[in-house]
């Protein structure tokens, strides 16, 4: 099935898993799990896995993952292959790695992993990360990749194939990160 529009699930403290959603091909808008508005961070603390999208296949606007606690990886979105807007995975505090996102070949926007809100000074980046394996996939990013303060990123592993980035480029506090092989 596919929504004409856009799919926000944020603030439901109680939700651990997105069990409903199993027959979702395509989303027209954006895909907002848990998000970042500049003032607070608006998640779902106990969600631990998205395998209910495991059949979504497209989405036309923004993909935001931010503020799951519980999510250790994006797994259930194996099927997804391309996405029209912008990514942005930050502050995910169990988030370990990208599995799940093998079969994404392109980004249409800009790819953002973690970040920074310069207003208030802080960082929001994917504490426990440790590399970016499961984009082995992507080939194209529309506009820019900013990996912000990512503290336990020891490599950018998994953007070996990527062949065109259509903006800047922004690696920055991933204290671990020891060189930047992968890129």
């Amino acid at each position: 099935s596919t929504i004409e529009g856009d799919i926000s699930i944020t603030r439901n403290f109680a939700l651990t898993s997105l069990d409903g959603l199993n027959n979702l091909t395509s989303i027209t808008g954006e895909l907002i799990i848990g998000e970042y508005d500049s003032w607070m961070f608006y998640g779902n603390p106990l969600l631990s896995n998205l395998a209910a999208l495991n059949k979504l296949t497209f989405v036309g606007g923004d993909v935001t993952i931010s503020d799951n606690d519980a999510l250790t990886s994006p797994d259930g979105l194996e099927s997804l292959t391309s996405i029209g807007g912008d990514v942005t995975i930050s502050e995910n505090d169990a988030l370990t790695s990208l599995d799940g996102l093998e079969s994404l070949t392109s980004i249409g926007g800009g790819l953002r992993i973690g970040g920074y809100n310069w207003l208030k000074g802080e960082r929001y980046g994917n504490d426990a990360l440790t590399s970016l394996m499961g984009l082995d996939s992507l080939t194209s990013i529309g506009e820019y990749l900013s990996i912000d303060f990512n503290d336990s990123l020891t490599s950018l592993m998994g953007l070996d194939i990527l062949t065109s980035i259509g903006g800047g480029v922004v690696i920055r506090g991933n204290d671990a990160l020891p060189n930047l092989m992968g890129l």
